[in-house]
């Protein structure tokens, strides 16, 4: 990630998440540090749950997931157990989604120090096989622009 996305996550990626599957937004989903500051995470939780209900490789299930779907569950369900439920309910109402090799989603983030940010996450394929992917975070107002500039300035946010 660049420097305005680890200033955003307040991530230092040289020392942090150094595996690919610690860097899922899925896996990072029920981690207080990112969950707590997705005011929209059911919402983003059921996209995601919908990509991989209808993965053109093969729809996922609970019940008998890939070997890479259950890492990534794994390493969910490892994290804070608030967000536990929200991802069954996430599931739960999830219809299957055939995403394509670019998908998105909306995100809707909070800072302490500069506010509520909207992002439209883009998705797009890094290693396909292997389950690696991008996933570009784009401002989509004015406001989050400048949110983002102010964040060069916040001494918690500096790398």
């Amino acid at each position: 990630a660049n420097n305005a996305a680890q200033r955003l996550w307040r991530v230092g990626l040289a020392t942090e998440f150094l595996e690919p599957l610690d860097r899922n937004m899925l896996a990072l989903a029920s981690t207080p540090r990112f969950a707590d500051r997705c005011t929209n995470l059911p919402e983003i939780l059921t996209v995601m749950a919908g990509a991989f209900k209808g993965h053109f490789r093969g729809p996922e299930t609970l019940d008998d997931p890939s070997p890479y779907f259950l890492s990534v569950l794994q390493r969910f369900f490892a994290g804070d157990p608030r967000f536990i439920q929200t991802f069954f309910t996430a599931w739960q109402n999830a219809e299957p989604a055939t995403v394509k090799i670019r998908w998105q989603y909306p995100v809707i983030w909070t800072d302490p120090e500069v506010g509520t940010m909207q992002f439209r996450a883009l998705v797009g394929p890094a290693n396909e096989p292997d389950g690696l992917a991008f996933n570009d975070w784009i401002p989509i107002n004015e406001a989050t622009w400048a949110a983002l500039t102010k964040l060069e300035s916040v001494p918690s946010a500096r790398l």
